[in-house]
């Protein structure tokens, strides 16, 4: 890695910090009351409206694809429809019109109690703690690698989940191969059990497993260009913290494919990590780093990224990102890339 497009973008970085602290000096009292005239017109129990907008400025030192080049992104521009019925139903279904109508979510659910629910349709899988968060609510632009690798960000299926007590757990049954239909007869079957206990400061700690097996029959997973067909196994755990002062996490995902047309032999094993903490400035300002690995073990192949991020919310709905972002792999020499992002969440 050339030393000074590390020294360039950490300057970068750290003006961003001094810039946008003042920002919330811009932000008016009209505009938070527009903020909650809008959420008044458009969120009610039966009916509500929830959008996301994120517009993304990405920018690699070295003239590579590295945090996917130099370009703007419209990265989500979404619109979703949910709401409570009678009979202990919800609903929801929700778009992304980013590049073309892409379906989201397509469910209905019934809620016996906390501690039983069922739902079916298209859905977002309950697996791997860097998943679950809205995209809207993650800690940096990007959400760890491991999850793009290994796991379709929806499927379509069926699940039960519920709250024991300080105990979540979670079950499912989908076909395995994202928001489509089951082409070969056959489901993957996915679970989650996690544990969570309030702590002194308003924070809580979080303990999680999750684990999931299947067959499938020629089918493509995440962005890994890995093309499935045999047995899949995915296994993990991950552990966070969070007070009103600091955020810790950490999970570990690990992946067994039998995989064909692949130049690494017939299996593949895929292992990703991460470790992440985080500081809260105050109550619109974060600071966040994390330590994220990638590795193939058949092709001997594997990168960890280092990524520094800011989030600064200039109101309740709208806010500001930037990460500087580092990545190691002893294959290509080391690059460095520079992300921002513009946000509106509602």
């Amino acid at each position: 890695m050339k030393l000074r497009y590390l020294l360039v973008s950490t300057v970068i970085f750290f003006l961003s910090v001094l810039i946008l602290f003042p920002v919330h000096l811009f932000a008016q009292d009209d505009s938070e009351r527009n903020d909650i005239r809008l959420l008044s017109l458009i969120k009610h129990e039966p009916f509500s409206v929830s959008g996301l907008i994120q517009a993304y400025g990405r920018y690699s030192f070295e003239d590579t694809n590295f945090n996917g080049g130099r370009t703007f992104q419209a990265g989500n521009a979404r619109i979703g429809i949910s709401g409570v019925l009678d009979g202990q139903f919800d609903y929801r279904f929700q778009f992304n019109f980013a590049r073309e109508p892409n379906l989201l979510d397509a469910y209905m659910s019934y809620n016996y109690s906390e501690r039983f629910r069922i739902r079916m349709g298209a859905q977002k899988p309950q697996f791997s703690a860097e998943l679950l968060p809205h995209p809207g609510l993650t800690d940096l632009i990007s959400r760890a690698r491991l999850v793009g690798t290994m796991l379709n960000p929806r499927e379509i299926g069926a699940s039960i989940f519920g709250d024991l007590g300080q105990v979540h757990y979670y079950f499912s049954l989908f076909n395995g191969n994202g928001v489509n239909t089951n082409m070969d007869n056959k489901f993957f079957y996915m679970g989650r059990l996690a544990y969570q206990a309030e702590t002194d400061g308003d924070g809580f700690v979080r303990i999680g497993i999750n684990g999931a097996f299947g067959d499938n029959d020629n089918t493509t997973i995440g962005s890994s260009g890995i093309q499935v067909a045999g047995h899949r196994y995915l296994y993990g755990a991950d552990i966070r913290y969070e007070d009103n002062s600091w955020i810790f996490a950490a999970e570990l995902l690990v992946g067994d494919f039998d995989v064909v047309n692949y130049i690494g032999g017939p299996e593949e094993t895929i292992v990703g990590y991460y470790f992440t903490g985080g500081y809260k400035i105050n109550e619109s300002t974060r600071v966040v780093a994390r330590w994220d690995h990638l590795s193939f073990r058949e092709i001997d192949s594997g990168s960890d990224q280092f990524i520094l991020g800011l989030t600064h919310y200039v109101t309740d709905l709208v806010s500001f990102r930037i990460n500087l972002l580092s990545e190691f792999d002893e294959a290509i020499d080391n690059q460095v890339g520079i992300s921002a992002s513009m946000q509106l969440h509602f």
